[in-house]
Parts: structure tokens; C-alpha cells; sequence
């Protein structure tokens, strides 16, 4: 027969929700292509691209800073979304 301390051990536990994001480190900057950045808020790819703004060096409050940036010499140049925008959006209100 199992205890009761023994069945409360084995369930397992909720986190709360900003417990499951890890947030980068400071030296790190990572970009999203539009699709990632819509499927990292659960928006559509045009409210992305309502709220984008064009690369400056301070955060835009309720905006998310875009580059243009080229993956390799062959490929062209895309929109690339600062992650660190999309979780400054994600505050849960």
C-alpha cells in the first residue's frame, strides 16, 4: 500500500508560468525570422509586422526592433525580430 506522502511526492508539480522562460543572458542577442517571432507570442505574422519598428539602440515600449540581416554571402537580406523584444511582450497582465 502506498502512503499518502509517498503519492503526493510522485504527482508532479505546476511551475508558474514566467518559471518556464529562461531569460538570455546579456551578451547574448538572438534574432527570430518572422514566423518564430509570430509563433513565440501566438500572434498573427501581421501584428508582428504592425508592431515592428527599424533598429534603434533603446527598447521602443510595446514594440519589437527589427534588422535587416544577411545569414550567409549567398542568401538575401530578412527581417530578424530582437527576442528580447518578443519576451518583453510577454508579460502576463
Amino acid at each position: 500500500m502506498i502512503s499518502n506522502s509517498e503519492t503526493e511526492t510522485s504527482k508532479p508539480k505546476h511551475r508558474p508560468v514566467n518559471a518556464t522562460r529562461n531569460p538570455l543572458p546579456d551578451d547574448v542577442n538572438t534574432w527570430l525570422s518572422l514566423k518564430s517571432a509570430a509563433a513565440k507570442l501566438d500572434l498573427s505574422e501581421d501584428t508582428i509586422l504592425r508592431r515592428a519598428v527599424s533598429w534603434c539602440p533603446e527598447r521602443v515600449p510595446k514594440r519589437i526592433r527589427y534588422k535587416h540581416l544577411r545569414l550567409d554571402d549567398n542568401t538575401r537580406e530578412e527581417r530578424r525580430y530582437f527576442e528580447r523584444d518578443l519576451e518583453a511582450m510577454l508579460v502576463i497582465r
